[in-house]
């Protein structure tokens, strides 16, 4: 299993074959009635391991492996916006990157991927009042909390990306979703 038949060898610890199979042969011996024993020469088969980005963007070569040989996974090479690498998947088996592996087959390994998570902080700009910073996963669209700062004399407006107000403007509770792609960042929004 996992290995071609190469031909035949007339040495036993031989990775070369003297013979192919089905060979026509004679005059092996020049001994009467001997015998000659020919031993089976297998070579390990190959498999290549394909890597499939999963939805993210980039490249990645082929990888070869030789049966029953460990070797270390190829490191990833794809990216995804938003999301950090977790690993590869084939069928319900995971392998890390890097991870050692003995391929008994080709494979096609598909680049996992889990989102990022950040915050929203809310500036009161000139206003009073506390807000608590507001949890975000990449790609899952939830409404801004609601406004609770106040300042005296002015009626809220809404969020701006800028303190000044010449950045991205968002309604209060409004419906938002991937306002950075990095990971752990916070997004700052004024009121």
């Amino acid at each position: 299993t996992g290995y071609s038949f190469a031909g035949w060898s007339d040495t036993p610890t031989s990775s070369t074959a003297s013979y192919t199979n089905s060979q026509s042969v004679s005059n092996l011996t020049a001994i009467k009635d001997d015998s000659v024993t020919l031993y089976a020469v297998w070579t390990a088969n190959t498999y290549t391991v394909t890597f499939a980005n999963g939805g993210g963007t980039g490249t990645m070569e082929n990888q070869s492996f030789t049966h029953d040989v460990a070797s270390a996974l190829n490191t990833n090479a794809f990216s995804k916006t938003g999301y950090i690498f977790a690993g590869w998947k084939e069928g319900t088996t995971t392998y890390v990157n890097g991870e050692s592996i003995s391929a008994t087959a080709n494979m096609t390994l598909t680049a996992q991927w889990t989102p990022i998570s950040y915050s929203v902080k809310f500036d009161a700009n000139g206003g009073t009042g506390n807000l608590a910073n507001q949890a975000f996963i990449y790609n899952v669209a939830q409404n801004l909390t609601t406004n609770t700062f106040s300042r005296t004399g002015y009626t809220f407006a809404g969020w701006n990306t800028a303190a000044n107000g010449t950045g991205t403007s968002r309604a209060d509770g409004t419906s938002v979703s991937n306002l950075t792609a990095i990971k752990d960042g916070i997004v700052t929004l004024y009121a």
